[in-house]
């Protein structure tokens, strides 16, 4: 009886025992594609006769990424993902600098 009470009272879009295959792929590849746009953000790109930011071909792609994680995945999902972006590039800078090594040692 407890179990059919339980039942009853989910709606048919919580899943709360259910694991989603693909999410935390995609997550990994929006991540990804955020960062690499913030790296080729400076650099122009020749499209034809149009010179463009390497960003403009990449950084829209996160907001399809962002739509098919709140169409798909609900709103827990996509918050999961623009949460995990946003540390991810936050921490860049601290990866993204070359180490003092790098340029030869003054001493």
């Amino acid at each position: 009886m407890a179990f059919a009470d339980r039942a009853t009272t989910l709606s048919r879009f919580e899943r709360p025992d259910h694991r989603f295959r693909y999410l935390d792929t995609l997550i990994v590849v929006f991540v990804t594609v955020l960062l690499i746009s913030n790296l080729i953000g400076p650099k122009i790109c020749a499209v034809g006769p149009f010179r463009i930011s390497g960003a403009q071909l990449l950084f829209p792609l996160t907001y399809i990424f962002g739509d098919i994680f709140t169409e798909v995945y609900g709103y827990a999902g996509s918050r999961r993902a623009i949460w995990l972006g946003f540390f991810g590039a936050a921490c860049w800078p601290a990866w993204a600098c070359p180490s003092s090594g790098s340029r030869g040692s003054r001493f």
